[in-house]
């Protein structure tokens, strides 16, 4: 039976090239207050963990594959949501086939006060099928996703598909990397009040995030030098 694929999850989704905005206004929109403005910039947060990061990785991936089966690994990054600090959102893989042809991806919901976790989206890739490309491209690109959270942006979790293959460099930030919009690379947004109504492909990175990244990335290359 066929898999159902990212673009029957996503809707009708091309590959998206997010660009830096240039000169973006800090004005207020039309009937927002200071007040307002401020509120949604801290309902804001692109600052994650990586899994080797977080002290209880190995204990979650064990309890996910207990009580979810299969064989759970977390993905970058761990993010917290900024409207509760005892609140964390992550990605997991779950690879199947020899050699792998399919991951299942889920995004979790985890309580860090009980421990307790919630499986708040679910959709399994087939390898061989390259996001937003024609059906004949497929055994020319071999692109099997895995999926990341980025961020929290009001209500969103910012996703980041890569092939689990792409190796961009020790130095390279995905954030950057989803600005990029290359090499089957796409950032997309999870509305998580309805997480299976589409993800939102017209979703563009906060210009101040894109700055941060790169700037992380600039000073880790200059180390290398």
């Amino acid at each position: 039976m066929k898999l159902q694929t990212f673009t029957q999850y996503a809707g009708l989704i091309a590959i998206i090239a997010i660009g830096v905005a240039v000169g973006v206004s800090v004005a207020n929109a039309p009937g927002e207050t200071n007040t307002q403005r401020s509120n949604n910039l801290a309902q804001q947060n692109f600052d994650y963990l990586l899994p080797h990061d977080w002290e209880r990785t190995t204990t979650t991936e064990v309890d996910l594959n207990t009580y979810l089966g299969g064989d759970h690994s977390i993905t970058f990054g761990i993010v917290e949501d900024p409207t509760d600090a005892n609140v964390l959102y992550f990605a997991t893989s779950d690879f199947e086939g020899t050699p792998t042809k399919q991951n299942t991806v889920s995004i979790i919901r985890y309580q860090q006060d009980t421990y307790e976790f919630e499986r708040i989206f679910k959709a399994t890739y087939e390898g061989f099928e390259p996001f937003g490309k024609p059906a004949d491209w497929e055994a020319e690109w071999n692109v099997l996703y895995e999926a990341h959270v980025l961020g929290y942006d009001n209500g969103k979790l910012v996703l980041f598909f890569q092939d689990a293959n792409d190796s961009p460099g020790r130095c390279a930030e995905p954030i950057v990397l989803a600005a990029g919009g290359e090499y089957n690379r796409n950032v997309v947004a999870l509305d998580l009040e309805k997480p299976y109504g589409g993800f939102i492909a017209e979703y563009t990175l906060p210009e101040d995030a894109i700055s941060a990244a790169i700037a992380r990335q600039d000073t880790c290359l200059n180390k290398t030098l």
